[in-house]
Formats: C-alpha cells, structure tokens, sequence
C-alpha cells in the first residue's frame, strides 16, 4: 500500500509511538511510521499525523504516549536535549513500571553519554537491558519491525491495551494491511 494514500494513525488509536526530535531523527520518524503502518502496525508520529490533522499537537503526544503498548524512542542527542521528548518520555516511564507499555529504543551514533550522565537521565544504563535497535545496522527497519512484535507480548495487558492482542495476533491493531 501507498502510505501516501494511507489516513494518519490517530493517537487514541495507535499500538505504537515514535518518540523523535525532528531536527535530528525527523526523517526516519516518518519513515519508521510509514514502513510499520504498511505492515499492518497502527502507529502514530507527530511528524506523520500533525501534518495532515489540525489541532493541539501536544494534546495528540500527550494521548499517544498514554495508550501506545510500545514507543519506540529514536535516541539521538537532540532527543536527549530536548524538554518536549524528555516530557512525554517521562509518561512512558510512569506506564513502565505499572508494565503497560515496551519501550524500543533506536540508538544513534550521535547519543551523548556524558550528557547522559550529566543531565541524570541515564537512558544508557536504564535501558541497557532493554531489546533495542542500532540505527547504524543497514536492516535496522527489519530489526525494528521484529522488536515491535516482540513488544506486545511484553506488554500484553488487555486490562490496559486491547491493541496488543489484535498485535500479537499478526493483525496489527487499526491499519488494514
């Protein structure tokens, strides 16, 4: 399917989150969006879905970040610099700990471990032993696909998320394909 002719994921709807900063990962945010969407995979992108829906594009994050059963975090220095990732990033962590959500991370080249370590984010110890996604890997989309299949079984709770059975089903949750 042409993802030009595909509707945006709507964030109440959404499986899956990408977390990005757009200077720094913008482009493959929506390539990442485009790609797990046409394998049946409802994901929601601001980049994606803002620039076709009006209204509160911190209202559509905020809603994302609190239904997805996965989010994948593209995690370059911009993304750890910035206050807006940071904050709907800190959603995510609240929902870890009740394990109502799998966290992908994509890590970049360009990640900053002494900012890491000076800002007390962490990332890099806290999500060490997490499954995760090396941009620089040349079947880094293929890699993603396969966690983000894995991760609904991780986060299976239908109690919270009903989207991670019609996942884990093969079915994808939202977005015919």
């Amino acid at each position: 399917a042409d993802s030009s002719s595909m509707p945006p994921v709507p964030p109440e709807q959404c499986v899956v989150m990408i977390s990005f900063n757009d200077a720094t990962a913008g482009a493959d945010a929506e390539k990442i969006c485009n790609y797990l969407n046409q394998r049946g995979i409802a994901t929601f992108c601001t980049r994606s879905y803002c620039s076709q829906v009006h209204g509160d594009w911190r209202k559509a994050t905020v809603t994302g970040a609190n239904v997805c059963v996965a989010y994948i975090a593209l995690i370059t220095d911009g993304w750890q610099r910035s206050d807006e990732c940071q904050f709907e990033t800190a959603i995510i962590k609240n929902r870890m700990v009740k394990h109502a959500v799998a966290v992908i991370p994509v890590w970049y080249k360009s990640f900053d471990k002494n900012f890491d370590i000076e800002s007390k984010q962490f990332y890099n110890n806290l999500w060490m032993s997490l499954q995760s996604c090396f941009r620089e890997r040349q079947n880094w989309l293929e890699d993603l696909y396969t966690l983000v299949k894995q991760a609904a079984t991780v986060a299976l709770d239908a109690s919270v998320q009903p989207q991670a059975a019609a996942l884990t089903a093969g079915g994808g949750g939202g977005h015919g394909g």
